[in-house]
């Protein structure tokens, strides 16, 4: 079970490296563990970025998903669930 849970970990580790990468999301300033949307909205982007790693073979992407679809889908759960208006521990420091 946790070599379950340690796989979807990477994976969605991998979907937040690209969706980081093409600007869907980026990092607090203040605090780099929480994600925000970024300035890029176009979700194709980091699919282009993703499916041409894949196809190239890369390493980790083709260790982590059995298929591009399996790792697009994931990019896409991602940037769905982390990408929160606000950062959290700055609402909750007071600093936004």
């Amino acid at each position: 079970m946790s070599d379950m849970l340690g796989h979807a970990e990477a994976q969605n580790d991998a979907a937040i490296g690209i969706a980081i990468e093409t600007g869907l999301l980026q990092t607090c300033p203040i605090h780099d563990d929480s994600l925000l949307p970024g300035p890029n909205d176009i979700l194709e982007d980091a699919y282009k970025l993703a499916s041409a790693r894949f196809k190239a073979g890369d390493e980790e992407l083709t260790r982590l998903f059995s298929n591009q679809r399996e790792l697009t889908d994931r990019i896409k759960r991602v940037v769905e669930l982390r990408g929160d208006d606000e950062c959290g521990s700055c609402n909750s420091a007071g600093n936004a």
